[in-house]
């Protein structure tokens, strides 16, 4: 296939975030007033911040709410690629996720820690999924809003020996809870899948009452496909790569869903290929013939979010050709028909992993992207924002 160049997108600009420096590691979320911002700080003890943006903003004011931190200790698990993920249940009330080593030892492993907000603002006592605190690791959580409340799906290393991949070392599982309105568990989770990749991040996803998540499954032969799969969904394949790869690669998929119908994008290696892929279609009934959607050097690390047509936007990291160490932040439409838009530039970043994963959300007929510059001001790390008017399916981005 001909793979045109990426041109600057129009009207992108700097947007200001609420990061007083030395951040990474963003999540966002869209709630029923606010987007929420989550991040990690090392701007003194580890801190798990967050923050709200009106809606009504249309992304147009810098109007953050003041950064408030969740939880603060030195076991906070700060990572470019497990990071805080954050969701609102239907009442309101503001949920956050993030990976906390087990104990003071790191070597002990880590887990994952769920916390409310409660209604002076303040956040609940912490809890872990299960109450389970053991295990090698356990995270990379996404949350979605379901008929039945919000629901979390994370990878759960409760039985994850020292070492990943290690025969006999035990297997690294999907598995999920539903969140009742005040932000509590509730009932025992659901394991969903019980032998996947050890790192790669899940995306989530809902079509009518059907959560979902898809991740990188991790077949007995060392099959790395992704896969979906949801409370009373079997596991099932999106698409069949054949990507046999001995450890993890750390480049997972990403989910938008949105009226009857599920997007799901990734980054295969299969065949000694870098290659970006999107598929549309059910998580029930299956997935289409996959598009693909990079430049020719694409390194991954993909977002993907909803755009009020019923399709998506695409956003990831394409190398630059014979530049080594450096790459672009692009993103291209994808049509409610399948269309691919052409691809935009949204800003310059670096290749290294420390750069983490970008995040995008649509408001409105606005973007906003969030992305870690590990160089930031004066070598301090910092979360870098850009927004921009949706750019569209037309030749001309229109």
């Amino acid at each position: 296939m001909e793979l045109a160049p990426a041109r600057p997108l129009p009207g992108v600009r700097a947007f200001e975030l609420p990061d007083a420096g030395g951040s990474s590691s963003p999540g966002l979320a869209i709630g029923a007033d606010e987007l929420h911002l989550v991040w990690m700080s090392q701007a003194g003890a580890p801190t798990l911040m967050l923050a709200g943006l009106p809606q009504a903003s249309a992304l147009a004011d810098n109007e953050w709410s003041e950064p408030q931190a969740v939880e603060s200790n030195p076991r906070l698990l700060i990572n470019w690629a497990d990071v805080p993920a954050v969701g609102e249940t239907a009442a309101g009330r503001v949920v956050v996720a993030w990976p906390e080593h087990h104990t003071d030892d790191p070597a002990v492993g880590y887990g994952l820690r769920v916390a409310a907000q409660l209604d002076d603002g303040s956040f609940a006592p912490a809890w872990s999924p299960d109450e389970v605190r053991t295990g090698r690791e356990s995270g990379f959580t996404g949350f979605v809003a379901t008929p039945a409340g919000l629901r979390m799906f994370w990878l759960d290393g409760r039985d994850l020996g020292h070492g990943h991949g290690a025969e006999g070392q035990g297997t690294m599982a999907l598995r999920s809870v539903l969140i009742d309105d005040e932000g509590h568990q509730v009932g025992p989770s659901e394991l969903l899948d019980g032998r996947t990749c050890e790192c790669c991040k899940i995306g989530v996803g809902v079509v009518g009452d059907q959560a979902f998540a898809a991740y990188r499954d991790r077949s007995e032969s060392e099959i790395r496909d992704i896969f979906v799969a949801g409370p009373g969904l079997a596991p099932r394949r999106v698409a069949e790569d054949g990507w046999k790869i001995a450890g993890c690669p750390v480049n997972g998929p990403a989910v938008a869903s949105a009226r009857d119908r599920a997007h799901v994008a990734w980054f295969t290696g299969a065949d000694d290929r870098s290659v970006a892929r999107v598929a549309s279609g059910s998580p029930e009934a299956g997935f289409g013939r996959p598009a693909r959607f990079d430049l020719g050097f694409p390194a991954g690390r993909i977002d993907l979010t909803a755009t009020p047509d019923g399709g998506a936007l695409i956003s990831w990291f394409e190398l630059e050709d014979g530049v080594p160490g450096r790459a672009r932040l692009l993103t291209r439409r994808l049509g409610a028909d399948g269309r691919l838009g052409d691809a935009f530039e949204v800003a310059e970043v670096g290749a290294a992993r420390d750069w983490g994963f970008p995040r995008a959300a649509v408001v409105g007929d606005r973007v906003l992207w969030v992305f870690s510059d590990p160089a930031g001001d004066g070598g301090r790390p910092r979360l870098r924002g850009r927004v921009s008017a949706l750019p569209g399916l037309g030749p001309t981005g229109s």
